[in-house]
């Protein structure tokens, strides 16, 4: 540099200003906290320069914010191991270091396959005199995250499912519970009670087959059908999928939930609602059950889990599974979903079994893979006298076929036969649960 050009920095421009922008990197380093903070301190004492303080901090899920304070100004940086990229900022004050030497360390060091960084010169004059230029030509625009927030749904105080969120639609604590409808980046649309995950638009599918068809199929000509919460109103669709169906009842405690569910989830129920065989209404489904003397060949219940203050807790109860086997037919079956199956938290599923063992002849738990859930899933059914584990996958591939509208994607007669094939260390689990819920000894999941 001629002493002239040297001569007009040092009166006009107080500091060098790079913006470093750090693309494909690799994402384990931009994720240790340890090696970000080494990383960058390093790169400091590459360029000569004297660190005064070091801040760094560690976010979670993911990313690292920090800054190395020297006498020369200062390094800072933010990472978002997620994606491959950190953004960093060096500046240095005078021209006795040369922030370059940083830069080009960090981009070395985080093995950025895609760097840029433009150098901006701070001073008096340093606009007119200095204007913006690439240090580095820009090989690609700069990039666009997925998400721009993300929900945690947690399965334990230890344990969580994490969903990348690119929009949410509808937010509300309604009367009884905390609805969120938002948009997933995995699995699309999705509806969120209480911070459970209860159904999306990429999955949902395997839930309500899994619930509704095993029921329905059991029994030998299920004319009236009874369903306990369904808010989404998928479940609803597949029941009116049978042909013998000629009148469901759905009764859901929250009317919001169902009101928006039909306003913002379209794909779940089909225009199921507006069928001339369904008869929807707003109440507390236990307390119509008690007071009814109707009775139905099927009872579904699709609810939440039974979260303390939450309105399902009731329905898991030794009292509920008597009121609702007065309910049904001789060939009555009920069909519900049990709570995970996950080795660690297997309490629910294994008391709700004990609980309808103690109320119907014959119980048969099983267990369905849905992955936006992030556990394996708990089902059971339960009836008066027929078993579902007793038909062949042939047999019950010609009932589906003569019975059911249209194909399903999940279920069929072999997915039938394995559903039931529980695992060793889960059937002695059931073998050995001792709990039995009640209305005064409820069961809470975690929340």
């Amino acid at each position: 540099m001629k002493q002239a050009e040297k001569e007009v920095n040092r009166l006009h421009a107080l500091g060098t200003h790079l913006l470093l922008e750090l693309r494909d990197c690799n994402r384990r380093t931009l994720g240790n906290l340890e090696f970000v903070q080494e990383t960058l301190k390093n790169a400091a004492l590459e360029a000569k320069a004297t660190i005064v303080e070091v801040a760094f901090h560690e976010f979670s899920p993911f990313g690292i914010s920090g800054m190395v304070v020297i006498a020369e100004s200062h390094l800072a940086i933010h990472t978002w191991p997620e994606y491959g990229y950190a953004a960093v900022d060096v500046f240095t004050c005078g021209d006795l270091i040369d922030p370059r030497v940083a830069a080009n360390y960090l981009i070395e060091k985080f093995k950025s396959k895609d760097p840029s960084i433009i150098e901006i010169k701070r001073g008096f004059s340093a606009t007119k005199n200095f204007p913006i230029r690439p240090y580095q030509e820009r090989r690609s625009s700069m990039i666009e995250p997925k998400s721009y927030k993300w929900f945690i749904e947690y399965t334990s105080p230890e344990e969580g499912h994490l969903h990348g969120i690119r929009m949410i639609h509808y937010a509300s604590q309604t009367k009884y519970q905390r609805m969120e409808i938002m948009d997933c980046g995995s699995y699309g649309r999705c509806l969120v009670l209480d911070g459970k995950m209860q159904s999306t638009l990429t999955d949902e599918f395997i839930y309500h087959e899994a619930l509704v068809h095993p029921a329905l199929l059991t029994h030998p000509d299920p004319k009236r059908v009874f369903i306990v919460g369904g808010g989404e109103g998928a479940t609803l669709r597949e029941v009116l999928r049978h042909k013998s169906v000629e009148y469901c009842m759905m009764v859901d405690i929250d009317q919001e939930v169902v009101e928006k569910s039909k306003e913002l989830l379209p794909e779940w129920h089909q225009g199921a609602f507006d069928d001339p065989r369904t008869d929807l209404r707003y109440m507390d489904a236990r307390k119509y059950l008690e007071e009814t003397t109707d009775t139905y060949d099927a009872i579904i219940i699709d609810i939440s889990e039974p979260v303390e203050e939450g309105p399902a807790y009731l329905l898991f109860t030794r009292e509920f599974y008597e009121i609702v086997k007065e309910r049904l037919s001789p060939d009555g079956v009920i069909s519900l979903q049990a709570g995970t199956t996950a080795l660690h938290s297997l309490l629910n599923f294994t008391a709700v079994d004990k609980t309808l063992n103690a109320v119907f002849p014959v119980v048969a738990p099983y267990a369905v893979s849905i992955p936006s859930f992030g556990l394996p899933w708990g089902f059971t059914l339960a009836s008066k006298n027929l078993d579902p584990r007793k038909f062949a996958p042939k047999d019950l591939d010609a009932m589906i076929k003569k019975r059911i509208k249209g194909e399903n994607r999940y279920y069929d007669g072999i997915t039938n036969q394995g559903m039931y094939m529980l695992p060793k260390h889960i059937r002695k689990a059931l073998a050995e649960e001792t709990k039995i819920i009640e209305d005064n000894a409820p069961l809470f999941t975690y929340h």
